[in-house]
């Protein structure tokens, strides 16, 4: 059982080596939803700018042990007057131990309230209508399975960052290290396109194959399978060093290649680490949901920086 100055410096500690900032900005940028840090005790460490995305400074926001519902083992809930929600997402130590949430919000949940609705709240709480009806007009309207994704998004995140974190105090193996590493790249980045299914690829130099090394919602008999460059789409996008969203069967060059006719949308993504030690492709799957072309770019621009920022601990 820590102290609560032991705990203080192990918060302070954690923040510290974790650099959240990025993260969170990267986060913010893809939901379109207010994305912020508290430590365990309800002080604020990272808020956002205020007015953005609907967001209002609220102390009441921050403290979530007093103010939010436990809905789920690793989530809490709190509604505010204007049936707004707000999510906090447990940060934990490599002990365990909670110290800090990621909150995000205000959100609405399924559809907005009438206007006069809002107006006859507003007459309880004494809020300005015209403040609220901006607030409104400025805040995402979620559905239920949207939330999942964005929560399922908020749990990656935190995974990376620990993993970030083991590695500054324990010293894995190479192949153990990188394939922890990919496998968190992976699961945000599927979390952030809301995505069924991808995988991560790595390029062998000597036969100049590429072969799975870690994936989600594929056949397990992908894993370990090598291909060569020509005899695939991955296999382009790594020859060309360029990224290709690719939108059901429309990419005419690349229509003989797409043999998976469930997938709506891909993101093919070649990349390499910064001492060029390793490269290869990150392959983003799109089955139930389909984005506009300039909502996919969005996507593809907030892996892109994620996959990054992940590779420098590589």
């Amino acid at each position: 059982m820590w102290n609560p100055c032991e705990r203080l410096s192990a918060v302070k500690n954690y923040f510290e080596t974790v650099k959240w900032q990025p993260i969170i900005e990267n986060v913010t940028d893809i939901l379109k939803i207010n994305t912020c840090i508290v430590d365990f005790q309800g002080v604020p460490i990272i808020i956002p700018p205020q007015n953005r995305y609907g967001w209002r400074f609220n102390p009441n926001l921050f403290d979530v042990r007093s103010n939010y519902a436990q809905i789920a083992d690793d989530r809490f809930e709190f509604i505010d007057n204007f049936h707004l929600h707000y999510y906090a997402v447990p940060v934990k130590s490599l002990d365990n131990t909670i110290v800090g949430y990621i909150v995000l919000g205000p959100m609405i949940l399924n559809k907005k309230l009438t206007m006069n609705e809002y107006q006859e709240i507003s007459k309880k709480t004494s809020d300005s209508l015209e403040d609220i009806s901006e607030r409104i007009e400025n805040t995402r309207v979620i559905s239920q399975l949207s939330l999942e994704h964005i929560l399922k998004m908020c749990i990656a995140t935190i995974k990376l960052s620990q993993d970030r974190l083991t590695f500054t105090k324990q010293k894995p193996s190479e192949d153990k290290r990188t394939q922890t590493i990919f496998q968190s790249m992976l699961d945000l980045s599927l979390a952030l396109a809301s995505a069924e299914s991808g995988s991560v690829m790595l390029f062998h130099p000597k036969t100049e194959e590429l072969s799975v090394c870690v994936a989600n919602g594929l056949n397990p008999q992908y894993i370990n399978n090598r291909i060569k460059l020509d005899d695939g789409i991955a296999g382009i996008a790594f020859q060309e060093n360029k990224t290709l969203l690719i939108e059901g069967r429309s990419e005419s060059r690349l229509r003989n290649l797409l043999i998976r006719h469930e997938i709506k949308q891909s993101i093919v993504m070649p990349f390499k680490t910064p001492n060029s030690k390793t490269s290869g492709v990150l392959n983003i799957n799109i089955m139930k949901t389909c984005e506009s072309k300039d909502r996919l770019e969005d996507i593809n621009g907030a892996i892109e920086r994620i996959t990054s920022n992940t590779l420098q601990v590589i």
